[in-house]
């Protein structure tokens, strides 16, 4: 028996003849994923409607490529088949192929990309193929986006937008790879067209290998360029479908198990394939001299460093490897992996990249076109498979950090530490007064992994202590002999347990002596109750609203999408995953609200205007929020506060810039929203809200402050001239209603404007420091959220939220904090409140508040 072995792809051909037969590609999406037969009706088929799924089907035909079609002639599989015959390849709608912004941005230039030059090249790698309209826009939209995707390095992403752009034009077999990953890129941007767009990326996928096959045949170094960009690219691509993308729905991709998609049969190949192309020395010496020479150096090398609390020597070692720092020879724990994985490394050390090549490793560490699009998904842990518990123990690393802040006059001693199969479970001995602390916990990929560790206040009576305990991923705080406010003693609180980033637990206290305390509740700490205001009531009564501290949610009735305007896209407009509801119920008390007229109601809406038109979409409708509002404040004795901006009437877009409201359409919304209860009424003459305390707001009370910050058109005449200005909202009719202007609220709220998560936590943090000299300083919002344009809002604003303690923590002192914290993708675990809560008992001046009857029951119940 004859075997043929391919570097790139390491399947087993079998040389046996097949039986002829005739395999249909007309079905529907769904069908073929579930290899049965296809009623083919439209636009539902029979099997599709009884399941109550939907029916997908592939989209239009294109001519295939010269190459497609000269590699189907000549490969024994088509010989018998007449050469006329045309094979079906997705095309794309010019719709889905757009993208639109969170705020405002540039596109790239055009003019960037050159005319491919005259070449050589043999006539069956030149000649042009002939694509259609959904594959131009396709190929835009690699472009625009895409490609500038791949690095975070502007200089490399440059180079990868006009190098690989370049070479797809001038090889048929290159466009197929570029179509095919974009497409994947659009499956990660579109989840609800996850099944075509990876359906079609796959037979574009299919379409190029067989050209790449042919080309690498040719041993020709003038197409060098070619093959390498190929290669890279369709590493990017196999990174893709390794994930939950495209776990059951790439049927043409018959790869084994899960496992072996990402470590044996798919991933290491693909690397082989990069090395079999580069490890020709006329190869690498041509391409040293073409426009993609600085795709071979080593770049952010930092990123594929391991974490310095990481010690184990086995993954110091790995990560070396993956940089090809001195193509050592030993691959101590490796020994899972392909075994030409050592050789690879050794053979490529000469390029100081490209074991891990900037699209090896790279793919894992990228903005938008990342590891499985959805790294998220990924389960290396799973019981039973052992390849990927080795894949994750080496490259994912089950680590992550316990961010443990003391936000308490007192010192915590540890009294505990004992783990199980753990690589990284040390904690310091002691944690000193108002200090956050980062301990990095890394467990070996296994089901039983297991740590405890107890920390004791020895100057509090008992010595009360309290346990974090680990397993298996998952993280939570037992209050051993400790007692905080809605936390009893021996109860259990869940952490939000994040690969590779923080998981927090706050502790706060402002009493200096808790023999004798001066109120109740004395000690806070994560999981507060719903009412968390006026559970502390006592230690925030004599607080100005300039000097209490509160979450905050942006964009906050952008959880829904519906009625979008041009390029509005869930993923580019949607900034919340919870509703008003749940944002009261999980501890936002200011929400920034943005009416819009759409269909003839009163909704929010995101919107912005560029290239002509208004792009995003509406949100939840005001009736919903005041009903929300209403329940919450009858079972809630909290303040909350509603700032209004931003108002547009959606209806009368049509390209018209200054779509923005009217007195009128205002003086309507006003009305709708004078139904909400507890408003803070009769308080027109009031100059400067934010310096009223607490106390007169909910003394036993709920409260509602409403804030109209916005402007409209008026005309004005200067002598026989009629001149447009703007001016602010006319509160006149609603100032005793609990309406307030801008100007009685004076607030500092200015955005970053990037969509850098470093350059937005330095600007933010430079701006509190000099805007906050005081705690009766203008009232500061911190503005925590990024300017997205080309990645999805809120997994981007997720990332963001669990950096915010570490960095925001070490910045503030009891005269610069912030009172609003602002943020997209508003979390349900209530940490934003119980920082809140530490920041207000920690950082705000103090209270001189006592009553016994004030105590909480459900603190002091033991």
């Amino acid at each position: 028996m004859s075997m043929q072995t391919s570097d790139v792809e390491s399947t087993v051909v079998v040389s046996i003849p097949r039986r002829p037969h005739t395999k249909t590609k007309s079905g529907c999406l769904d069908c073929r994923r579930r290899r049965v037969k296809c009623s083919e009706e439209k636009p539902e088929c029979r099997a599709c409607s009884r399941r109550g799924v939907e029916c997908q089907y592939s989209l239009s035909t294109y001519r295939r490529s010269p190459v497609s079609q000269h590699a189907d002639e000549t490969s024994p599989a088509s010989a018998s088949t007449s050469t006329s015959t045309s094979t079906t390849t997705p095309g794309l709608p010019f719709s889905q192929c757009q993208c639109s912004c969170h705020h405002s941005s540039s596109i790239p230039n055009l003019s960037l990309l050159p005319s491919p030059p005259i070449t050589t090249t043999p006539l069956c790698e030149r000649a042009p193929a002939i694509f259609s309209i959904e594959e131009i826009a396709l190929f835009q939209h690699w472009t625009l986006y895409t490609s500038l995707d791949i690095y975070k390095n502007s200089s490399l992403a440059s180079d990868c937008q006009v190098g690989f752009s370049q070479s797809a034009l001038q090889h048929p077999f290159v466009m197929q790879a570029v179509l095919s990953l974009t497409a994947a890129h659009m499956a990660y941007l579109n989840p609800e067209s996850r099944l075509r767009f990876i359906a079609n990326a796959a037979q574009y996928h299919n379409e190029g290998l067989k050209g790449f096959r042919e080309a690498k045949a040719q041993n020709d170094d003038s197409i060098a360029e070619a093959l390498f960009v190929w290669s890279s690219l369709n590493l990017l691509y196999v990174f893709g479908v390794s994930s939950r993308l495209s776990e059951s729905s790439c049927d043409d991709l018959d790869w084994g198990t899960r496992g072996d998609r990402i470590l044996g049969i798919g991933f290491i190949p693909m690397i082989l394939g990069i090395v079999t192309v580069l490890e020709s020395y006329e190869y690498f010496q041509a391409l040293s001299f073409t426009s993609l020479k600085n795709i071979l150096s080593v770049g952010n090398l930092e990123e594929i460093q391991p974490p310095e609390e990481a010690t184990d020597s086995e993954d110091e070692q790995f990560f070396q490897i993956l940089a090809a720092l001195n193509g050592t020879s030993t691959f101590r724990g490796l020994e899972h992996t392909h075994s030409e994985f050592a050789n690879m490394a050794r053979s490529c050390s000469r390029l100081d990249l490209y074991p891990r090549g900037k699209l090896a490793l790279g793919a894992l560490t990228t903005n938008g076109v990342k590891a499985g699009f959805d790294s998220e998904h990924l389960v290396p842990g799973a019981p039973g498979n052992h390849v990927l518990e080795q894949l994750e123990r080496r490259c994912f690393k089950v680590g992550s950090y316990f961010l443990l802040v003391n936000a308490t006059p007192w010192s915590m001693t540890l009294s505990r530490n004992v783990s199980y199969q753990m690589r990284q479970f040390k904690f310091p001995k002691t944690i000193k007064p108002g200090t956050s602390n980062r301990i990095y916990i890394q467990g070996k990929g296994h089901p039983d992994d297991a740590g405890e560790a107890s920390y004791k206040f020895k100057d509090l009576p008992g010595e009360p202590d309290f346990e974090l305990k680990y397993s298996s991923r998952k993280a939570g705080i037992r209050f051993t002999k400790l007692r905080t406010l809605n936390n009893k003693r021996g109860s259990f609180h869940e952490l939000a347990w994040h690969w590779d980033n923080n998981f927090p637990f706050i502790i706060a206290s402002s009493e200096s002596d808790p023999q004798n305390p001066s109120l109740w509740p004395w000690l806070v700490s994560s999981n507060p109750p719903e009412d968390w205001m006026h559970s502390i009531y006592p230690r925030i009564a004599c607080l100005t609203l300039r000097e209490l501290a509160m979450p905050a949610t942006h964009n906050s009735g952008s959880s829904r999408f519906h009625r979008k305007s041009w390029l509005g896209q869930p993923w580019n407009t949607k900034a919340q995953e919870r509703n008003i509801s749940e944002q009261l119920r999980y501890g936002a008390r200011w929400f920034d609200i943005r009416p819009s007229k759409t269909g003839g109601k009163w909704a929010t809406g995101h919107f912005g205007f560029s290239l002509g038109n208004w792009h995003g979409a509406n949100g939840e409708y005001l009736d919903d929020i005041v009903e929300a509002l209403n329940y919450f404040t009858s079972r809630n004795k909290e303040l909350i506060i509603v700032n209004l901006s931003h108002g547009v009437n959606s209806d009368n877009f049509k390209g018209k810039k200054h779509a923005w409201m009217t007195q009128k359409e205002w003086d309507e919304v006003m009305t709708k929203l004078e139904k909400i209860n507890y408003r803070v009424e009769n308080r027109s003459f009031v100059r400067d809200v934010t310096k009223l305390r607490v106390s007169k707001l909910i003394p036993n009370r709920a409260a509602v402050i409403i804030i109209v910050d916005d402007h409209v058109h008026k005309k004005k005449f200067k002598g026989l001239k009629q001149k447009t200005i703007l001016v602010p909202v006319e509160l006149s009719t609603f100032a005793d209603k609990g309406f307030f202007s801008r100007s009685q609220f004076p607030l500092f709220d200015e955005y970053s404007n990037t969509k850098h998560q470093k350059k937005m936590a330095v600007d933010q943090l430079a701006k509190m420091k000099k805007q906050r000299k005081s705690p009766k300083s203008k009232m500061f919002l911190l503005s925590w959220f990024l300017t997205q344009c080309l990645h999805p809002i809120i997994p981007n604003a997720k990332h963001a939220n669990r950096a915010l303690i570490e960095l925001l923590w070490p910045a503030m002192s009891p005269s610069t904090y912030p009172n609003l914290i602002s943020v997209d993708a508003y979390p349900k675990n209530a940490d934003l409140v119980a920082l809140a809560m530490a920041i207000n008992y920690h950082f705000a001046p103090q209270c001189e508040v006592s009553s016994a009857s004030s105590m909480d029951s459900s603190f002091s119940a033991s």
